[in-house]
């Protein structure tokens, strides 16, 4: 966010002097201790005026751990100072290294032995935005490392996770699915395919994933594909983004109005389900559509964003030259 507005502001505001910059050099130096490790791979977690803290586990989440090239990047581009790409450069390639022979990634990982302590791989929670930031990092620096670390997890992920129109989680060295539950943070992957030209496989699972928001009003955060129902304790929709995200790279990509459609039936579904005194509310159970008091903060950085940006043609986030993090 801070170096996303300095770069916005470095183009429109002719009184500004780099302050955002300096906060986000700030941030980024009370970071680096997290990265101080045996294998690269970072802590989940680094208190921001004492480092690590002390007794912090060393299990971390492949998302967690490899999520960091964009902004580690831009804030040694923007700077100078090496540091920060280097450092989230061993990371990912770390977490690429330990891949298995089916060039999937786990769960969660020792960030000092390098074993992988949670094998199911998948596109959901704690890896989805690995992957997500391979392609991403190519795409902003240009690396063709990282376009050539994403075709291969490509492969691997569309051999052994599609059944059908559906991704789900499987064993990283065997392929075997421990269960046909669909989780709401893999429909991001849609739009990761319409980014690399995939449009069919993209809008082969998108109807999938259209056709669960038709019938509850929004994604369940975890649905059976074999008895139809809601997993337990996975029946909200928290107002996550993915799916408004994927429906806007897909009509970036092909223009097709159907698109467009998809969008307003997920604008429709927010203001009759979720709207309500103070904003929109995330929802405890999409049968009931029971709401809780709270909006995350993603609800305004990626998913109203992104539905905007659908609405909007002629915007000028449109035209090429941006790449939207994982957090919009």
């Amino acid at each position: 966010g801070l170096l996303s507005a300095h770069f916005l502001a470095l183009q429109h505001l002719a009184w500004y002097a780099g302050e955002l910059l300096a906060l986000a050099v700030d941030l980024g130096r009370r970071l680096l201790p997290a990265f101080y490790t045996k294998t690269g791979i970072p802590y989940g977690t680094v208190n921001l005026r004492n480092g690590v803290p002390k007794g912090e586990t060393t299990i971390t989440s492949a998302a967690g751990g490899g999520t960091v090239m964009l902004e580690f990047a831009m804030l040694s581009r923007a700077t100078g100072d090496p540091v920060y790409e280097t450092v989230a450069r061993r990371a990912t390639v770390s977490l690429w290294e330990k891949r298995s022979g089916l060039n999937l990634v786990g769960n969660h990982i020792n960030i000092d032995s390098g074993v992988w302590t949670h094998q199911d791989a998948g596109l959901g929670t704690n890896i989805d935005s690995f992957y997500e930031y391979l392609i991403k990092t190519h795409l902003l620096l240009g690396d063709s490392a990282f376009l050539r670390m994403f075709w291969t997890s490509y492969q691997g992920i569309v051999r052994h996770l599609k059944k059908g129109a559906w991704y789900l989680d499987a064993n990283m060295h065997t392929g075997a699915v421990g269960w046909a539950v669909y989780s709401s943070l893999a429909s991001f992957w849609p739009g990761v395919q319409a980014m690399v030209g995939d449009i069919e496989s993209a809008t082969e699972s998108m109807y999938a994933i259209h056709s669960l928001w038709r019938k509850f009003g929004g994604i369940p955060e975890g649905f059976n594909l074999e008895t139809g129902a809601l997993h337990q304790g996975a029946e909200g929709y928290p107002l996550r983004p993915e799916t408004v995200e994927s429906v806007y790279y897909l009509h970036l990509a092909t223009a097709d109005p159907v698109w467009i459609s998809m969008g307003v039936d997920a604008l429709a579904s927010l203001q009759v389900v979720s709207r309500v005194e103070c904003g929109y509310a995330a929802s405890h159970n999409v049968q009931t559509r029971r709401l809780e008091d709270r909006m995350d903060s993603y609800f305004l950085s990626e998913t109203v964003k992104y539905l905007y940006l659908l609405f909007d043609p002629e915007n000028p986030f449109r035209r090429g030259g941006h790449v939207f993090s994982t957090e919009g």
